[in-house]
C-alpha cells in the first residue's frame, strides 16, 4: 500500500492515535484511508480521499467539522495543514469521550473516579503500547473469574447489569495483548465501577482478597509500582 502513495505523505504524515480510533486501508479508489472512532454508535470519520490533479494537495473529508458543527466536511489541504487538522479531530473525539453527560451513571463514574485517582502512567507510549505479558495474564485471571462467576449475583432486579458486566470482562480479556496500557485500564476501571455499584456481596467477591480491597494494590501493579499482587 504504501508504495503506491508518494513519499511525501508518507513520511509527512505518520500520526498518533489512542484506542478510541480505528483505520482502515482503502479498498477501492474511493479512498486512501479512514479513521473512525471506535464507538459503535458514533458516525464520526476522517478520510483521506484523493489528491488533487496536481499531485500536492490532499482532498479530505471528516465529520465533525467542529465541537459546534456535527455535520461532514470537505476540504483540500497540504501534507502540513492535514496533519494538523487530523490532531485537531483525534482531539475532538477525546473530549467527546471524555466529557460528562446526564446519560452518565453518576454512580458508576463516582467509583471510576475512586479507583483511578492518582493515576499516571510515566509510560510516554502508554496510549499505543501494550502491557507486559505477566500483566496481561493476571488480567486474564482477575477477568475469568469475573466472566466464570458473576451470573452467581444475578437476580430479577440486576439482570441486564450483570449481563453487561460479563460481557464487559469477556470482552476486555480478548483485547488485552491488541490494546494500550490507557485503553486496558480505563476499561478495567470501568467493569470494577459496575461491580462496586451491585453492592458489598459483588464487591467482597471479586475486588477483595484476604479482606482486604485490592483495587489499589492492582493499580500499583498495573502501573510497575509494585512487584507482586496481593
Amino acid at each position: 500500500m504504501k508504495k503506491k502513495l508518494p513519499l511525501d505523505l508518507i513520511k509527512g504524515f505518520n500520526p498518533k492515535f489512542g484506542d478510541s480510533i480505528t483505520f482502515e486501508k482503502g479498498m477501492d479508489n474511493q479512498r486512501i484511508v479512514i479513521f473512525k472512532d471506535k464507538d459503535p454508535d458514533s458516525d464520526f470519520y476522517f478520510e483521506i480521499k484523493s489528491f488533487n490533479s496536481n499531485n500536492d494537495k490532499i482532498v479530505v473529508e471528516f465529520k465533525p467539522k467542529s465541537g459546534s458543527v456535527i455535520k461532514p466536511a470537505n476540504f483540500t489541504f497540504s501534507i502540513e495543514e492535514l496533519s494538523a487538522h487530523f490532531k485537531m479531530w483525534v482531539n475532538l473525539i477525546e473530549e467527546y469521550n471524555s466529557s460528562e453527560t446526564i446519560f452518565d451513571d453518576p454512580i458508576v463514574k463516582g467509583f471510576r473516579d475512586e479507583f483511578s485517582q492518582g493515576v499516571n502512567f510515566s509510560d510516554p507510549d502508554s496510549d499505543v503500547s501494550p502491557f507486559p505479558i505477566d500483566i496481561i495474564l493476571w488480567l486474564d485471571s482477575h477477568l475469568e473469574k469475573v466472566e466464570t462467576d458473576v451470573a452467581k449475583f444475578k437476580d430479577s432486579k440486576n439482570e441486564k447489569d450483570i449481563v453487561e458486566i460479563k460481557t464487559l470482562a469477556t470482552d476486555l480479556r480478548g483485547e488485552l495483548s491488541k490494546k494500550s496500557k490507557k485503553y486496558v485500564f480505563s476499561k478495567l476501571v470501568n467493569i470494577w465501577a459496575k461491580i462496586a455499584k451491585q453492592g458489598p456481596k459483588l464487591i467482597k467477591e471479586f475486588l477483595t482478597e484476604g479482606g482486604k480491597l485490592i483495587v489499589k494494590e492492582s493499580v500499583k501493579y498495573l502501573l510497575g509500582k509494585g512487584t507482586e499482587l496481593l
